[in-house]
């Protein structure tokens, strides 16, 4: 993948989470600029970018082991808690193949058991049956797109 396109993921991505664009979400989202963190929110949304890359290459589309699907592969449970956090039945099923909406759903989850962000809890939080070789892989793509940003 060239660097102007991977700039312009994290790009894109900075521009989805810090403000969200569905009604809905504007109400029960908080902006992640709020959030107290541990990484800056440009680190957070690539973090967030290489995650994507990891578990479905982009492919907004992809279905995954059991019921995992979407760029994050989400599964139901997943949804459930969002909403359960939010105290709305605001996500389907059918939200985890936005791209948009499933980074919210990311979010939400993390910011409730994550909230300084740290990257390690977040990566285990997503996939807590994953091992170093998965952390290794998110965190060497993080590199890659922290180097290209420079």
């Amino acid at each position: 993948m060239n660097r102007r396109v991977v700039f312009t993921a994290c790009i894109s991505l900075m521009a989805l989470t810090s403000g969200t664009k569905t009604p809905e979400a504007s109400l029960i989202v908080p902006n992640v600029l709020n959030a107290p963190v541990l990484h800056d929110t440009d680190e957070w949304n690539c973090f967030i970018e290489a995650l994507i890359w990891v578990e479905s290459k982009g492919d907004s589309m992809a279905i995954g082991k059991g019921d995992c699907v979407g760029i994050l592969q989400i599964t139901p449970i997943y949804v459930k808690d969002a909403n359960r956090i939010i105290g709305k039945e605001i996500y389907t099923l059918e939200d985890r193949f936005n791209r948009q909406k499933s980074i919210e759903i990311f979010n939400i989850i993390q910011r409730h058991y994550n909230p300084s962000k740290d990257i390690d809890v977040a990566i285990k939080l997503h996939n807590p049956r994953s091992g170093k070789r998965y952390a290794n892989d998110i965190k060497d793509k993080l590199l890659t797109i922290k180097n290209i940003n420079k």
